[in-house]
């Protein structure tokens, strides 16, 4: 996208987009958090400027913006699949992966994950072990040895210390124990993607 092309919001949008007040985006525009032009008096922000304010600052970033986003930009927001079978586990996983920017897809058992995972190509699966059907580690070892595409696979489980350590041993990258605090969770993430 060329400069001249860029798509530029007004405040409104912009605490639209962040679910906060016109206050605090003032406040955020004075204080130059913010990178705005200043255009017959009115501060507008780049809309890719506030994606990665937005991204910088753990704030979900809407799938609207998202889609303008990596339109424009050379590098794709990264994709996460989170596969547990505990729905409430599950949302509040993705809810701190979005909070990261991540873009997150949600399934509640092996055999729709492994189907997931063929087909969007994840950067990134959260697993817990203990599915139905085809087991966590199965699932790890059927994706290393019939997949090109390698996501980076973090298991999140409250399982025996040994399966955890079959789970590693079948490709798993890292392994986070249930219960887990959301601080571990983006340290993780962030290794693991390099997102700095």
């Amino acid at each position: 996208m060329h400069e001249s092309e860029a798509r530029y919001l007004s405040p409104d949008e912009v605490a639209r987009f962040c679910g906060v007040s016109i206050q605090t985006v003032t406040s955020w525009l004075q204080k130059g958090k913010l990178p705005s032009n200043q255009e017959s008096g009115e501060h507008l922000v780049r809309a890719r400027d506030l994606v990665h304010f937005m991204h910088q600052n753990h704030l979900a970033i809407p799938a609207e913006l998202l889609s303008e986003h990596t339109h424009a930009s050379t590098n794709p927001v990264p994709k996460a699949l989170v596969v547990d079978e505990d729905k409430p586990m599950a949302n509040a996983i993705e809810r701190v992966l979005r909070n990261m920017g991540l873009e997150v897809l949600q399934v509640n058992n092996g055999f729709d994950a492994s189907v997931t995972y063929i087909r969007r190509k994840p950067h990134l699966m959260t697993l817990d072990l203990n599915l139905e059907g085809i087991g966590g580690v199965e699932l790890i070892e059927h994706i290393r040895n019939t997949q090109t595409h390698k996501a980076k696979i973090l298991v999140i489980s409250n399982s025996m210390p040994s399966l955890m350590s079959k789970a590693k041993a079948a490709g798993a990258d890292a392994v986070i124990t249930k219960p887990f605090d959301n601080d571990s969770l983006r340290r993780a993430v962030r290794i693991l993607l390099d997102l700095g």
